[in-house]
């Protein structure tokens, strides 16, 4: 009996140990498998610690951190996800006290609202779209809390393409470095910095001011290339007010930035927490619905594109708060333009009509590099169908001497970064195939089974471009393969390019 109770304590002993073991397996492994993620994170945003004794600190924080993400996102219940990013070893009071400097107002400023009595807006707006939004630029925010500056500039940024049709990065720099009514890296307001840019008669370039991160001595040597009259002030804790305005240009506007949903913000529709101890500057650059019905303010930061949704994040609108989510409605303004130059646009339109009604009847009188510079332009400053069609049907005309980098001046802003316009590159290659389809015709020939060396060019130029711009979201599968399909299939000696540009296109999507 003694040896069968024994016999039965050493199994369960036994047992015991085993479960034990596997626990601190599994927690080893655990372990093992966070600290690979840390190598890998400071591999990836490059971090350097000065000795062992800060590595250990801060990859606690990390742990910490990361643990708080894969939890947020395993729950499944909110409409945005978490991400591990440049800030995952950071605390949350270290985020906010090194990267969100803006200056609270104390007491509201009044001043006219020129979009108070406008009753029309459409259910969406995406300033990207129009070309006027740069690339999402870095403040480098552990050395330089200069985020009112970047709202700012991305707000003149707006209303200058706005106006004149050319989208110009500007210089944050000149604002850190001049504006002494703000306080350069360690912070400042939007709207003092509009004071600023119209006494200062202008704001330099990016590349005539390089950003530095610090607060250095102010250039006054520079040229000034976009001038701005002043600006307004949004009324107060109304988004609908806040929608106005954004239907009209991109707004500057202070938000609450200071929780850890923004700090590690992915992608989604961010719907809190937060409060309203407005403490970060950035700009919103349009509004629209998700998928899910969410309504959403587009919102862009200066954390750099590896933070949230390539440098932006979208946030609820039309909260029951009055003063939005996180604060957004309650101190927003925005620049005005010079009301001597608010003409220039239109000027300037005319401008290029009438060279274009002006040129000869030889389609081949100019360069194809010159008529796709000028059809750019005719694209931005709206200009007439006549006007566009005449330069459309010119570069067709020659269209075996056109890049693909022609191709591509045609369909993106002047910075490059975002699609614009595939119309007229559509109706481009359509007038140039129909020109061919045309020839074999008048020449006895089966278009269906000989191809011209000039349509094996083009076929070719065509897949490559649709490879170049297979990456962007915002291209939809209908508008590739509406230009896919106008290359006749016996053209494509090789069909490796198109493949590649699909290719490129799902693994986007």
């Amino acid at each position: 009996m003694v040896m069968t109770f024994s016999f039965k304590f050493i199994i369960i002993a036994f047992m015991l140990l085993t479960i034990l073991a596997s626990q601190a397996t599994c927690l080893n492994s655990s372990e093992a498998s966070m600290t690979v993620k840390h190598e890998q994170w400071t591999a990836k945003y490059r971090r350097v610690y000065k000795d062992a004794t800060e590595k250990a600190y801060r990859y606690k924080i990390f742990k910490k951190n990361v643990e708080f993400i894969e939890s947020f996102n395993k729950v499944g219940t909110w409409p945005y996800k978490l991400g591990i990013n440049v800030f995952a070893d950071l605390t949350n009071e270290e985020f906010q006290k090194a990267y969100n400097r803006y200056k609270p107002r104390e007491g509201g400023k009044s001043t006219p609202f020129k979009y108070g009595n406008i009753t029309s807006i459409p259910s969406s707006m995406d300033w990207r779209h129009k070309g006027a939004v740069t690339k999402v630029k870095d403040q480098n925010i552990e050395k330089c809390g200069s985020c009112w500056a970047f709202s700012a500039v991305a707000a003149v940024e707006g209303i200058h393409q706005i106006k004149t049709g050319e989208l110009i990065p500007l210089a944050e720099q000149e604002l850190v470095d001049c504006d002494r009514r703000n306080i350069g890296c360690d912070g400042g307001r939007m709207d003092y910095a509009f004071e600023f840019i119209g006494k200062n008669k202008g704001l330099a370039t990016e590349s005539n001011y390089p950003y530095k991160a610090i607060t250095g001595t102010c250039n006054k040597s520079v040229t000034h290339d976009a001038k701005i009259s002043g600006y307004e002030v949004v009324p107060a804790n109304t988004e609908s007010a806040l929608l106005k305005a954004v239907a009209h240009q991109p707004i500057s506007v202070a938000i609450d930035g200071s929780s850890l949903g923004f700090q590690f913000y992915k992608s989604g529709v961010f719907t809190g927490h937060c409060n309203t101890f407005l403490d970060h500057g950035v700009a919103v650059v349009g509004y629209g619905t998700s998928k899910d019905g969410i309504k959403y303010w587009l919102v862009k930061n200066s954390y750099g594109i590896k933070w949230g949704e390539n440098g932006y994040i979208r946030m609820q609108r039309n909260i029951k708060a009055k003063k939005g989510l996180c604060g957004i409605a309650m101190d927003a303004s925005y620049p005005t333009y010079l009301e001597d130059d608010s003409n220039l646009r239109t000027r300037r339109r005319e401008l290029l009509e009438s060279i274009v009604s002006l040129f000869p009847s030889e389609k081949s009188a100019f360069p194809v590099n010159f008529l796709s510079c000028l059809l750019r332009a005719a694209i931005f400053l709206g200009a007439s169908s006549s006007c566009k069609n005449e330069l459309e049907k010119r570069i067709s005309a020659i269209l075996e001497h056109v890049t693909v980098d022609d191709l591509l001046v045609l369909s993106f802003t002047y910075d490059g970064e975002r699609l614009f316009d595939l119309e007229s590159v559509r109706k481009i290659i359509s007038g140039f195939v129909d020109k061919e389809k045309s020839v074999a015709v008048f020449n006895a020939g089966d278009f269906r089974e000989v191809s011209s060396t000039a349509m094996l060019r083009v076929a070719k130029n065509v897949d490559v471009y649709l490879g170049e711009i297979a990456s962007f979201p915002e291209l939809g599968i209908s508008k590739i393969n509406g230009i896919a399909v106008l290359v006749p299939k016996e053209a494509r000696k090789i069909d490796d390019d198109l493949y590649r540009a699909v290719d490129i296109y799902l693994k986007v999507q």
